[in-house]
C-alpha cells in the first residue's frame, strides 16, 4: 500500500495504515460445539476419580507456582484424562499456557473452561487478559462486559472493564467502574490504586492523594505500597527556596509560605469540591492584597530608596485601585473559566486600567495583545513542510525489517560521521571500580562518572549495575523502540511507517535531511551530517505527534494506541530533559557513542535527565 502526504494533520490521524481486521487464532464457536458436545457424551465420574483429579491440579498448581510449568501441564493431562469436562484443569491448563506465552493455546483452554462452565469470574478475567496479551482489545473488553453480564457484582470484572476503558482513552468510564469496583469491597485496595492513577492524569491531587491513603489504610502489604508511600511522600514534600543576596527576601518568603499554605489547606477548604489545586482569584487576591503590598509599604515608610520592579509596580497598581483588573488580565490562562466570564462581564473596567497602564508607562504591549500560544506546533510545522516541498514524500506501510535497516544505517552514520567535542571533564581512570561502599554512601552519583566513560554493554559497567541493582537502583532500558524509517531514492523520500505513533519520528528525520531551510532554523546545521539538535528535533516531533494522536485526535478518527516509550519520552519533554534522553538513550545507549568528552552543559543534560527520570525512579522502584 503506498499514499502520497497531503498537508491534512497526519499526526492525528490513526487510520493512515489501517489494515484489515485480524482474526482471533482460534474459532469459539467450533471450540464451544467441540466441548459441548463432549458433555453430552462424558459420564459422571466416581468419588474416588473426583478426589484423583483435585490431588492432580492442586500437584500442578504446586508446579506452576514453583515455574516448573511442563509438570503443571503434565499433571492437567492426567486430570483431563480422568475428566474430560473439568472446568478447573482446562482453566490451570489455560493459566499455565499464557505464564509461558502461548498465548493462542491458552485462549483456546479457557473457552473450554468456561464453556463447562459459564459463571467463572476467574475464567472470564483470564480469558480477557489472554485476548489482550494477544493485542484484541475490543474482545477483551466484551469479554469483561460478558462477566459483568453474569455477575454484575464482580470486583474484577469492574477493574479490568476499567482498564481498558483507560486503553482507550475513555477515562470518564474508567472512572465510574473502578468506583463500582470500590463500592462492591471498599477492603480491596485496586481500585483506590487505579483511582489514583486516573486523578493524576486529570491533575486531581487532592483526589489523588485520598486515594493513596485510603490504599495505604485497606493494603498496607500490598507489593505496590512502597510505591505508594513514597508518592505520597513526594506529593507531601513542600520546598521554599529563596535567594539570600535580596535585601527584600522577607517579603519572598511571606509570600512563598502563604502559597504553600494555600496549596497544601486553605484552597481546599475555601473550595471543597475542587479535584485538586488549582490557582485561583481568591488566592491571588488575598495574597497580594494581605501580605506583598502591606509589607513593601511598611519597607517603602521606612526606607524612602527602597525599590523593587515587581513590589513597586503591585503598589502602583493598588493605589490606583486597579488590583482585580491586574489579576485577571495576567493571569487569565491559569484562571481558567473564571477569568473568561469576568472579563466578558468587566470590558469597561478592563479598558479603563489598560489606558491608565498606557498613560503610566507600566503596560507591555506585548500583553495588550490576545493570548497566543507560545510555541509554534512542530507537527504541523512538519506536515505542512511536507506537503509544501518540492520533494516528494510518500507514505509507505513499513515491516519490521525496514525499521531493522533504518536503525543500522543511523547507528552506522552516527559513528561515522559524529564527534563530540567539548571539555574532557570525567576521570575514567577513577571510575574503572567503583566499591559496593562507595555506592551505598554516594548513590547515585556515583554511578555517573561510569555512565560517561563506559559504553553500553562495558563489563565494568554491567558490573557496578549489578551492584547497584543490589541496593535497589535498577535502571530500565528506556532507549526508544523506533517503529518505521525513511529512504530516499529516485522516486522522491519513502517513510515506511511500522506503528503510526512514531510518524512524527520518522517524518522529522525525512524533513531534517531533504530541507535546508528546517535545519536553519531548528539547527543551524549546513549539512546533514548528524547532529544533536536532529534528534532532539526529532524526538520533539514524536512527542508532540504522539500527545496529539492520542490524547487529540482529529474529530472521527481514533486515538493513537498507547505506546509506553512514547509516553515516557513525551513526559520528559515536558519535563523539559529532552537533549539529556537523546545523548543518553538514543546517541549512547542506541548508537554506542561515547560521552566523555562532551561539553559540561551537555553533561549537565545528561546528568539532569538521568537523576530525574531513571535513578531516581528506579530507587522508588517505578
Amino acid at each position: 500500500m503506498r499514499r502520497a502526504l497531503s498537508a491534512a494533520a497526519i499526526f492525528v490521524m490513526t487510520g493512515v495504515l489501517a489494515a484489515g481486521p485480524r482474526e482471533l487464532p482460534i474459532v469459539e464457536d467450533d471450540v464451544v460445539r467441540e466441548v459441548e458436545a463432549l458433555i453430552d457424551k462424558t459420564p459422571p465420574v466416581s468419588d474416588r476419580d473426583r478426589s484423583e483429579v483435585r490431588k492432580l491440579i492442586q500437584r500442578g498448581t504446586q508446579a506452576h507456582d514453583a515455574r516448573r510449568y511442563d509438570d503443571a501441564l503434565d499433571a492437567y493431562r492426567k486430570a483431563l484424562a480422568i475428566d474430560p469436562v473439568n472446568a478447573s484443569a482446562y482453566y490451570e491448563t489455560a493459566f499455565t499456557l499464557s505464564e509461558m506465552g502461548e498465548q493462542a493455546k491458552a485462549l483456546d483452554q479457557v473457552v473450554r473452561s468456561l464453556t463447562i462452565d459459564p459463571k467463572s469470574e476467574g475464567a472470564y478475567v483470564l480469558k480477557g487478559n489472554i485476548l489482550d496479551n494477544l493485542g484484541f482489545a475490543d474482545a477483551a473488553k466484551a469479554t469483561y462486559e460478558a462477566l459483568l453480564a453474569v455477575q454484575p457484582s464482580s470486583y474484577m470484572g469492574h477493574i479490568n472493564l476499567g482498564v481498558c476503558k483507560v486503553r482507550s482513552s475513555d477515562l470518564q468510564g474508567a472512572k465510574d467502574e473502578m468506583k463500582k469496583a470500590r463500592d462492591l469491597d471498599p477492603k480491596r485496595p485496586s481500585a483506590y490504586f487505579q483511582l489514583a492513577k486516573l486523578a493524576k492524569a486529570d491533575d486531581c491531587n487532592y483526589e489523588e492523594h485520598d486515594n493513596l491513603t485510603k490504599f495505604l489504610e485497606v493494603g498496607k502489604d500490598d507489593p505496590r505500597a512502597d510505591g505508594v508511600r513514597a508518592r505520597l511522600k513526594e506529593m507531601d514534600n513542600v520546598n521554599v527556596t529563596i535567594d539570600p543576596s535580596d535585601q527584600y527576601s522577607t517579603i519572598d518568603l511571606a509570600e512563598k509560605l502563604s502559597r504553600v499554605a494555600w496549596r497544601t489547606t486553605e484552597h481546599r477548604k475555601r473550595f471543597p469540591e475542587a479535584c485538586g489545586y488549582r490557582p485561583t482569584f481568591e488566592e491571588e487576591k488575598e495574597i497580594l492584597s494581605t501580605i506583598v503590598i502591606p509589607e513593601w509599604r511598611k519597607t517603602k515608610a521606612g526606607d524612602a530608596k527602597a525599590a523593587s520592579g515587581r513590589y513597586d509596580l503591585l503598589l502602583k497598581i493598588d493605589d490606583a485601585g486597579f488590583l482585580d483588573e491586574y489579576i485577571y488580565g495576567t493571569m487569565g490562562s491559569k484562571l481558567g473559566e473564571a477569568a473568561t466570564t469576568w472579563r466578558a462581564q468587566h470590558a469597561d473596567r478592563l479598558k479603563a486600567f489598560e489606558d491608565w497602564a498606557r498613560k503610566e508607562g507600566v503596560l507591555n504591549e506585548k500583553t495588550d495583545q490576545p493570548e497566543t500560544a507560545n510555541e509554534e506546533s512542530l507537527a504541523m510545522f512538519v506536515v505542512t513542510t511536507m506537503s509544501e516541498s518540492k520533494v516528494h514524500y510518500v507514505l509507505d506501510e513499513g515491516a519490521a525489517a525496514d525499521t531493522d535497516k533504518f536503525l543500522a544505517a543511523e547507528r552506522a552514520r552516527f559513528r561515522d560521521g559524529f564527534n563530540l567535542k567539548g571539555d574532557d571533564v570525567v576521570d575514567c581512570a577513577k571510575a574503572d571500580d567503583v566499591p559496593s561502599a562507595v555506592l551505598s554512601a554516594q548513590g547515585a552519583g556515583a554511578l555517573i562518572p561510569l555512565f560517561r566513560c563506559r559504553a553500553p554493554g562495558d563489563p565494568v559497567l554491567d558490573k557496578s549495575v549489578k551492584r547497584v541493582s543490589l541496593l535497589g537502583l535498577v535502571v530500565r532500558d528506556l532507549a526508544p523502540s523506533i517503529q518505521g524509517g525513511t529512504f530516499a531514492d529516485k522516486d522522491g523520500v519513502h517513510l515506511k511507517i511500522v506503528d503510526p505513533s512514531w510518524l512524527g519520528y520518522v517524518s522529522a528525520k525525512s524533513v531534517w535531511r531533504n530541507e535546508p531551510d528546517v535545519r536553519k532554523r531548528y539547527g543551524g546545521a549546513e549539512s546533514t551530517a548528524p547532529s544533536i539538535d536532529e534528534e532532539v528535533f526529532a524526538m520533539r516531533t514524536a512527542a508532540e505527534a504522539y500527545d496529539n494522536g492520542h490524547n487529540h485526535p482529529d474529530e472521527g478518527r481514533e486515538p493513537f494506541a498507547r505506546v509506553e516509550s512514547l509516553d515516557r519520552i513525551l513526559e520528559i519533554e515536558k519535563a523539559g530533559h529532552l537533549r539529556g534522553f537523546v545523548l543518553y538513550e538514543v546517541l549512547h545507549r542506541r548508537y554506542g557513542l561515547s560521552l566523555k568528552s562532551l561539553s559540561k552543559g551537555d553533561a549537565g543534560a545528561v546528568t539532569d535527565y538521568l537523576m530525574t527520570h531513571v535513578l531516581v525512579l528506579a530507587s522508588k522502584g517505578t
